[in-house]
């Protein structure tokens, strides 16, 4: 027995030093040229190599330094298509006794790739033209299954990748490139599943991708399926102008700037025809930020859970802080990989303060104030908010809680305007009483708590019903603000019969606007753009509405003395016919 072991000891020992005698006296660069001329064929461009070595590391260990593949007739005018710094394998001699190629590691270090899109859709190398194989008659069943073997790699890492993508559209290449690629590839098989773990930068100047999961090759009638699969990022390391010049559709979002953390989840994912097919995507996102260019406020704390399922996402909860309230949106998106996506969505937008939400004009000028809460429920198609408010469509209500318009009185601003009564300023700050003429000078006008419903249509919020009141006015009419702020509102003020009478004892043209409620009544027209909107007062109606008046009593006091003397009378009329013609000399 020790004679038997001896011998073996002595073979293996004979193995191991005739294998490191032929690793150490083998010239691999001799192949260097044959190496080079396989290369050109199988990818169609033109190849630099570096320096080749055969050494043993636990197994036979073959390396290739600095191979850079050219497109043709380009070797000094363009970047590689394909570089890589070094390639190393390490491949066990034992299993190659029983057809199988067992490779224990394998490392790419600094490889870069630039690979575009064909216009049938296939993807190549840039500039290169692999040769086409020809077609061979399948062998039979039984040779096939004589020729089969098995091939795995245990390690297969990609250390500091680059990867470059041009998929031309209207002659406009749209470029996505993927940089400081660290990959790492576990049991690899040809017909086993395998795990793969990968970190890298996209749209960024560091590594912010970080994805794990499981995957198999396609088979016969089997295609390739994904599993397990998870991707995480945190969205505040995105270049935004990068990633609005490859994806034209983000840059119409009108983004300024995001942040939070993002996690997508896929059980499963199948591919027919490299086509995913039934799978199910589901995405949470945390401690969210967005800042969007049309809009002064930013969303805070956006927490968000979506599904996606082929060509529908599902919202299923939206919640973020928002001009000092929350914002809460639940909704479904069909037609993700149509030009307009079709949106369906259900909205609560409570207590945002309208002083954060408005851009402010000036240190003087009108500021509206208050808590506002909006309700609604419609649809709207599109990619980006410019689309998408041209076709937003539903219904609501809006409500309004400690309203007030800041540095504007309502009162004071329609009395100024009462231009064709003259003094009429004057004369209510010196006969209004005491009480009133305070409210004549305050500041502000206080807006009493406000529940309006509203229809969205064609980029516009209307408003049929609009009442808007405070301690001594009402102020009813309808029209439209447009969500590019535009306002075009018509009418009616009503002022209560307590100031209206004490109005027109100060001013005694004043009593031709009143109703039969005794309130004072003015049509007014509110227009503008947000924040910058004027309250008009209709001088047409007004002046019609005094004059007519002030001339039916004319009349009537002319008749009711027509028996006087001719004297009188033609004094009466003498002094009436002044005060008309002062009256009709305010419209000319």
């Amino acid at each position: 027995m020790k004679k038997i072991l001896m011998v073996f000891l002595v073979l293996a020992v004979l193995l191991i030093a005739g294998v490191s005698i032929f690793l150490l006296t083998f010239d691999v660069n001799r192949f260097r040229p044959f190496i080079i001329q396989k290369i050109e064929e199988t990818l169609g461009g033109q190849a630099k190599l570096g320096g080749l070595s055969l050494g043993w590391r636990g197994g036979v260990a073959f390396e290739v330094k600095n191979l850079s593949v050219y497109p043709k007739n380009a070797l000094n005018n363009s970047e590689p298509s394909l570089h890589f710094d070094r390639a190393s394998a390490v491949v066990d001699l034992a299993p190659l006794l029983q057809k199988n190629i067992e490779v224990s590691s394998v490392l790419l270090t600094r490889p870069s790739v630039i690979l575009e899109r064909k216009p049938d859709g296939s993807v190549y190398l840039a500039g290169l033209e692999p040769k086409k194989r020809e077609e061979k008659a399948q062998a039979p069943a039984a040779e096939t299954k004589e020729a089969e073997f098995v091939f795995s790699v245990n390690s297969f890492r990609i250390k500091d990748g680059n990867v470059d993508f041009y998929d031309p559209i209207n002659n406009k290449p749209k470029h996505l490139s993927i940089r400081a690629l660290d990959l790492t590839v576990t049991s690899f098989s040809l017909k086993k599943p395998f795990s793969f773990e990968a970190k890298a930068a996209i749209f960024s100047g560091q590594q912010n991708i970080f994805l794990d999961g499981h995957f198999r090759l396609p088979q016969g009638n089997k295609p390739a399926v994904l599993r397990d699969f998870s991707v995480k990022t945190d969205l505040s390391g995105l270049d935004l102008r990068e990633l609005s010049e490859t994806f034209p559709d983000f840059g119409k979002a009108g983004i300024r700037h995001l942040a939070g953390n993002l996690q997508i989840n896929i059980d499963e994912l199948g591919f027919v025809n490299n086509i995913a097919r039934e799978f199910a995507i589901r995405a949470a996102l945390t401690k969210g930020r967005l800042a969007l260019n049309n809009i002064p406020s930013s969303f805070e704390d956006v927490t968000t859970d979506f599904l996606v399922e082929g060509d529908r996402a599902t919202i299923r909860n939206f919640s973020a802080g928002f001009a000092k309230g929350t914002i809460k949106i639940a909704g479904v998106v069909n037609g993700l990989s149509a030009p307009s996506p079709q949106l369906t969505l259900k909205a609560a937008l409570e207590n945002l303060s309208l002083q954060t939400l408005a851009p402010k004009t000036s240190a003087q000028g009108p500021e509206v104030a208050g808590r506002l809460s909006i309700f609604f429920e419609g649809g709207a198609s599109g990619m980006g908010w410019p689309e998408i408010s041209r076709t937003l469509s539903g219904q609501g209500r809006l409500l309004l809680n400690e309203g007030a318009i800041l540095n504007f009185n309502l009162l004071r601003e329609v009395f100024s305007r009462l231009s064709m009564i003259p003094g009429a300023q004057e004369k209510l700050n010196a006969g209004l009483p005491q009480n009133y003429q305070a409210k004549l000078n305050d500041r502000n006008t206080i807006l009493q708590p406000m529940d309006v419903p509203f229809v969205i249509n064609q980029g516009s919020l209307f408003f049929d019903n609009l009442q808007i009141a405070t301690d001594y006015s009402v102020l009813n009419g309808r029209g439209r603000v447009g969500l590019d702020g535009a306002v075009e509102i018509g009418s009616v003020l009503r002022i209560s019969p307590e100031l209206s009478d004490a109005s027109a004892r100060s001013v005694n043209e004043l009593q031709y606007l009143m109703n039969q409620r005794g309130e004072l009544e003015m049509p007014l027209q509110i227009q503008g753009n947000l924040p910058n909107v004027k309250i008009l007062p209709d001088m047409n109606y007004i002046g019609q509405k005094v004059l007519a008046t002030k001339g039916q009593e004319l009349i009537s006091n002319l008749l009711t003395k027509s028996q006087k003397g001719v004297a009188e009378g033609s004094q009466e009329l003498s002094a009436k016919d002044n005060l008309l013609g002062s009256l009709l000399g305010k419209f000319q």
